[in-house]
């Protein structure tokens, strides 16, 4: 896959900007969702801690996916070493698999052990099922990335 080099700035912007926000949904959103949801359901109150813990150990894996795009993209663009920039690749690609299989394993304990949640829990399922295959497709992308000069 090849970009303009003037489109590094708005692709580095948004891999900052999703860090900054899994880490305001790791430390703050998700801690306080689920102690509100402990209080207005005392009967899943135990469940808290451990699906706070596995969201959170999902959404560090989300960033260090984050910070392995970061390292492709300044391997494309600073250096053309390919096993660099592979390496980066393969690190994007198991964190985030692992963070989809840690988020599908929370969904398929809620819904069908827990049995809390319903629907949106399938439909979670599906969506982190779909990010482990999205990962692994992503793989080939991400180790070919080359940056282009901009043409006038």
């Amino acid at each position: 896959m090849v970009i303009s080099g003037q489109h590094v700035p708005t692709v580095r912007f948004t891999l900052l900007a999703l860090f900054v926000l899994a880490l305001l949904l790791q430390f703050w959103v998700i801690p306080s969702a689920a102690a509100r949801a402990a209080i207005d359901y005392p009967e899943y109150a135990y469940l808290e801690r451990p699906y706070v813990i596995a969201t959170g150990v999902a959404l560090a894996l989300f960033e260090l996916a984050l910070l392995a795009a970061w390292q492709v993209l300044s391997a494309s663009t600073t250096d053309q070493r390919p096993p660099r920039r592979k390496r980066w690749a393969l690190i994007l690609t198991i964190a985030l698999a692992s963070s989809g299989v840690v988020l599908a394993g929370t969904f398929i304990h809620a819904g069908s052990i827990a049995r809390v949640g319903g629907p949106p829990m399938f439909l979670g399922l599906l969506a982190s099922l779909a990010v482990v295959v999205g990962a692994v497709a992503l793989r080939r992308t991400a180790s070919e990335l080359t940056v282009a000069d901009a043409e006038d």
